[in-house]
């Protein structure tokens, strides 16, 4: 009998999930096991932007004329508390995760 479960309003079927495992290689790229790893995916990538995709020429000259030096070393230590932070959760995933988990999908979702 399969038992279906519901995760972020997806329907998997429990025993397919449980026969095939997350510690289990998929040899192939597609069809996905866990789809709703490979949406969640596509989220983090549209919720991010890139340097190139933003016009920064305002915040630089303001960077460069309006910022006192006490207030630009505050600001740089910041930008490296979450940079830094950001470095040691990837690490995390890198070291701990992705030699446990082995599907595609789940990979991509967690890095």
């Amino acid at each position: 009998m399969s038992v279906a479960v519901k995760i972020q309003d997806k329907i998997i079927d429990k025993n397919y999930c449980d026969t095939q495992g997350l510690l289990k290689d998929n040899p192939v790229y597609k069809p996905f096991r866990y789809p709703w790893c490979y949406d969640a995916w596509l989220t983090q990538q549209r919720i991010h932007w890139l340097p190139e995709e933003v016009p920064l020429s305002e915040d630089i000259r303001d960077w460069q004329k309006k910022l006192t030096q006490s207030e630009k070393n505050l600001l740089t230590q910041i930008f490296r508390f979450f940079t830094q932070a950001d470095v040691e959760v990837n690490n995390c995933y890198l070291r701990h995760y992705t030699s446990v988990f082995k599907p595609t999908e789940v990979l991509m979702m967690m890095t």
